[in-house]
């Protein structure tokens, strides 16, 4: 019978004790239960199904969103990779501003490639010496007011109504008839009624030439013309023509032939050939390229961050300029200004700003020539000027105060001044039109096809070859290897003549290059060699240093003196004449007591403007010489003792190891066969590697310039002077090249504004520049260095300049963040996956410390983090929250904006990153007290590699 009782759910039978159990109650209860598993079986098995198909479908999900996400990232780094380098247009001078809003650093990579040519007169083209160009009804004299180059123009006055100041183009001996040239010249009209221009004539063949007539009487104009190869004979002559009446004037400098291309001649105009070819002294080409960025601010030194450098005073005898209470204080007794140079980009517009105080005080920006007032503030254009002078100005006996001076780009005042933070460097090289370097990270790479090289005589073997009637030819043994094409080397004589090259020397003012040795003919009046007499190996070197024989003994040459100015070797024994010692007499006097004590029997001596003797007799007041005076040797006149060609030969040996003052000897450059990797050996890096900072950026490209070199100042007349043997003699003082102008001169690093720069070419200068300093203001254990452009006419322009930067990768991809936030924050899924090693997040970390003086204008804290190793370099993102500094028992916060935050690539490592905090603001109590006592710095740092993975 059936159970009395049920169980709940499946009604299977629960019998009592009473109850009577059956067989096919059991068999029921069987069925009940395999029924009720089996339709448990088949549900967990479609439960199994549906999780399965369900999981399939979220792992395809999961797949897709990844592989999107991955296309994404993918398109995201192709936006960066195609956005963030840069190439903005870079020309030589100042360029446009580089503003940048992100608050990392990019160095960025130049690419130069040189220029180099040869103006095929030499320097007889910069108008030193008149006794080089011929003359047609006019008188040519030197003018030392109305130049171009160097010290002086010529001054062309007709003698009739028409004149010509020319040169005969056969006497130019490296002109090649079947070539194409430009002809130019910088003319100015004095009072020619019909003016003055660029000539060649037809005389023996050929056509006339003229450039365009120059009229103007305020400045110098550039004119030229084209000559094609049917235009020249070798009996035409070149130079400068001009009409008008007898005694009118005009005046010409920087004369230059230069060889041009077919192409060039067809397809260039005059005004294009003149700015590819700007005017040299002989061979030039490009020389020690130079890069500035000033960041910000164009002034430097704008609020007393230098003290009172870079700030020059128009009289200093009547104005003195100091700092008080933060500001720049001009006392003057009369009217007077203190200006400051500063590069800019012409026809651009730029904002000025500065703060005055004081009676009849003026902050104002004025043209170099202090002529015309663009600006005493807001917005003016420079129009031409490629520099300007900020200027504070007293207009009489005041006293008045001035700070924050700004200039910096736009129509837009800046929000708060910002100071003027510099880098700069030079390329110490030269670069020819074959040769294209870059320079990148502070290092310079790329090829050097030719070499250059000075033969002083110090430096090589120099031997004497051969004898011709009026000249000799030397030998500089086997130096030379690796050379591309004879044809193609460029000889250069010591006064910068082109000296052209032959298969056979012949004669004087010749070259020729043959199995790896350099042959020179040499002029017997030029050496200062006698006909037949010739020279031992150590008497070559020595006219390859400068030094002209001026004495013979009948065996040897015994005296020298510089071939450059007639001047004394300073390595020789040297005395005074004293008084009058007239013509017909043997006896000398000289300086008391040295007549026996610096001179001997059998010693020859040399005066300059009289010759050389053999002493026959000494006193201690004179000396005798063998034949009677031809001319009088009169009061002050030196006296040098020379050698005796066997067993005195001092003076040759100085001379053969010694350069005479000013004498920039005989040049060879030459195309390399194979050419060299540039390296640290054949190129130098001086000075800072440019970065494009947080702001504004303004890059200056220059060329010419050195930084840096160690002068060596002496004493003389109660001061120190630098470039100049004022009162010395000698070119101990001189710097390495010639000088364009000294733009600086510092003490131990530090600019020294107690030097006095001198501009003019003299004998006592090596350049147009030189400085002197009181003696009681000179330190004797500094060391003075010298920033200073070479003369613009020794170098040239490069062809073409480039510069390319990357845009920080935080920045680029700020732009496109919200967008791969939003995505990042819809994959939950997807951002559980990620781990350290791709993602990091620190919540206010915090630094503090003393900060670094990294600058006169930055101070920098350092943050050294170590971080989860991370599979890539990460993408840096840092968010300050705070910054404090520390005040004595005060704490005060520092504004965000007055901080720029970078992290240097070379610097981050996959476990560590280091963070520069740089305060660049201009509070010097700041500033001070961040050196002094610290600060502290917090903030929120993510690093994230899943964008380069």
């Amino acid at each position: 019978m059936a159970s009395t009782n049920r169980t709940k759910n499946y009604k299977l039978n629960q019998w009592l004790g009473s109850d009577y159990m059956k067989r096919d109650d059991l068999n029921n209860d069987n069925e009940l239960i395999d029924a009720a598993l089996k339709n448990n079986a088949d549900a967990l098995s479609a439960e199994a199904a549906a999780r399965s198909a369900g999981d399939s479908e979220l792992r395809d999900l999961i797949s897709s969103e990844a592989a999107a996400r991955q296309a994404a990232d993918e398109e995201i780094n192709s936006t960066i990779k195609s956005g963030v380098t840069l190439s903005p247009s870079i020309g030589l001078g100042m360029n446009s501003v580089i503003r940048r809003s992100d608050g990392m650093t990019s160095i960025p990579k130049f690419t130069m490639q040189g220029k180099s040519y040869v103006n095929l007169l030499g320097k007889d083209g910069n108008c030193e010496d008149v006794s080089k160009w011929g003359t047609y009804q006019v008188t040519a004299t030197l003018d030392s007011t109305n130049k171009v180059f160097g010290s002086n123009g010529i001054k062309a006055t007709l003698t009739s109504t028409t004149g010509a100041v020319v040169k005969v183009l056969n006497t130019l001996s490296t002109l090649d008839y079947s070539k194409y040239y430009f002809v130019s010249a910088y003319l100015k009209n004095g009072n020619a009624s019909i003016g003055i221009r660029v000539y060649k004539n037809n005389v023996g063949g050929g056509n006339d030439a003229y450039s365009t007539r120059v009229t103007d009487t305020s400045k110098f104009v550039r004119s030229g013309f084209k000559m094609s190869p049917s235009d020249v004979n070798s009996g035409n002559s070149i130079g400068i023509a001009i009409d008008g009446a007898n005694t009118q004037y005009a005046y010409f400098d920087g004369f230059q032939i230069n060889e041009i291309t077919a192409t060039e001649y067809a397809t260039f105009s005059e005004a294009q050939l003149m700015e590819k070819y700007p005017y040299v002294d002989s061979y030039a080409c490009l020389q020690n390229p130079y890069i500035e960025v000033r960041h910000d601010n164009l002034v430097r030194n704008g609020n007393c961050e230098e003290g009172i450098a870079w700030w020059v005073p128009f009289d200093p005898s009547t104005g003195t300029l100091s700092i008080e209470n933060g500001k720049f204080k001009f006392v003057t007794t009369t009217y007077n200004n203190i200006g400051n140079v500063v590069n800019v980009k012409p026809n651009t517009n730029y904002y000025f700003s500065a703060n005055k105080s004081g009676t009849n005080s003026n902050a104002q920006v004025v043209n170099m020539a202090e002529t015309i007032a663009l600006s005493t503030g807001g917005t003016f254009n420079t129009g031409s000027n490629t520099q300007v002078k900020v200027r504070m100005t007293n207009a009489g006996a005041n006293t008045c105060y001035y700070d924050s001076f700004v200039l910096v780009e736009g129509t837009t005042a800046p929000a708060s001044y910002k100071p003027c933070r510099i880098d700069r460097c030079v390329i110490e090289g030269k670069f020819t039109s074959d040769d294209t370097f870059t320079y990148e990270n502070g290092k310079v790479s790329g090829l050097l096809n030719w070499k250059h090289r000075t033969l002083f005589g110090k430096d090589y073997d120099c031997a004497y070859n051969l004898d011709f009637a009026g000249s000799k030819q030397i030998a500089i043994a086997n130096f030379l290897n690796n050379v591309n094409d004879t044809s193609l080397t460029k000889m250069i004589g010591y006064d910068g003549s082109i000296i052209p090259q032959i298969q056979i020397i012949n004669g004087g003012n010749q070259g020729a290059l043959y199995n790896g040795v350099v042959y020179l003919g040499l002029n017997d009046v030029t050496t200062g060699w006698g006909e037949s007499f010739n020279p031992n190996a150590d008497e070559v070197k020595a006219f390859m240093n400068g030094w002209k024989a001026v004495a013979y003994s009948g065996v040897r040459y015994v005296g020298w003196v510089s071939i450059v100015d007639g001047s004394l070797p300073t390595g020789a024994v040297t005395s005074l004449a004293v008084g009058t010692n007239t013509s017909g007499q043997k006896v000398i006097n000289v300086t008391l007591g040295e007549g026996n004590t610096k001179f001997a029997v059998g010693d020859y001596i040399f005066i300059p403007g009289y010759g050389y003797d053999l002493i026959a007799a000494v006193s201690a007041n004179s000396i005798t010489v063998t034949n009677n005076l031809y001319t009088p040797v009169t009061n002050g006149m030196k006296i040098m003792k020379c050698d005796n060609g066997s067993t005195n030969t001092s003076l040759i040996t100085w001379c053969k190891n010694n350069i005479a003052p000013g004498y920039e000897g005989y040049q060879l450059h030459y195309k390399l066969s194979n050419p060299e990797p540039i390296t640290d050996v054949n190129v130098h890096i001086h000075g800072d590697i440019p970065k494009l900072d947080k702001g504004d950026n303004y890059v200056y490209v220059d060329t010419g310039m050195v930084l840096g070199e160690v002068a060596n100042p002496l004493a003389a007349d109660s001061y120190y002077r630098i470039n100049s043997n004022y009162g010395l003699g000698g070119s101990a003082t001189w710097l390495k090249s010639k000088a364009e102008t000294i733009n600086s001169v510092y003490r131990n690093q530090i600019r020294d504004s107690g030097w006095t720069v001198l501009s003019g070419s003299s004998s006592e200068t090596n350049g147009q520049s030189s400085a002197f300093i009181l003696a009681t203001n000179y330190d004797v254990n500094a060391v003075y260095t010298v920033d200073y452009p070479i003369l613009k006419t020794m170098h040239t322009t490069p062809t073409a300049i480039t510069m390319q930067y990357q845009q920080d990768v935080l920045s680029a991809v700020s732009d496109l963040a919200e967008g791969l936030n939003s995505r990042q924050k819809a994959d939950s899924a997807l951002d559980t996956l990620v781990d350290e090693s791709t993602y990091e997040y620190f919540n206010n970390i915090a630094w503090q410390g003393r900060f670094m003086n990294r600058s006169a204008v930055e101070a920098r804290l350092t943050l050294t983090l170590k971080i989860t190793p991370k599979k890539v370099l990460p993408i840096l993102t840092f968010q300050p929250t705070q910054i404090v500094y520390f005040d004595g028992s005060t704490i005060a916060n520092i504004p965000l904006s007055e901080f720029s935050f970078s992290v240097a690539s070379p610097i981050i490592s996959r476990n560590h990153i280091m963070i520069f905090a740089s305060y660049v603001g201009s509070n010097s109590t700041i500033r001070a007290a961040l050196f002094n006592n610290g600060g502290s710095i917090s903030g929120n740092l993510t690093l994230d590699c899943r964008g380069r993975l």
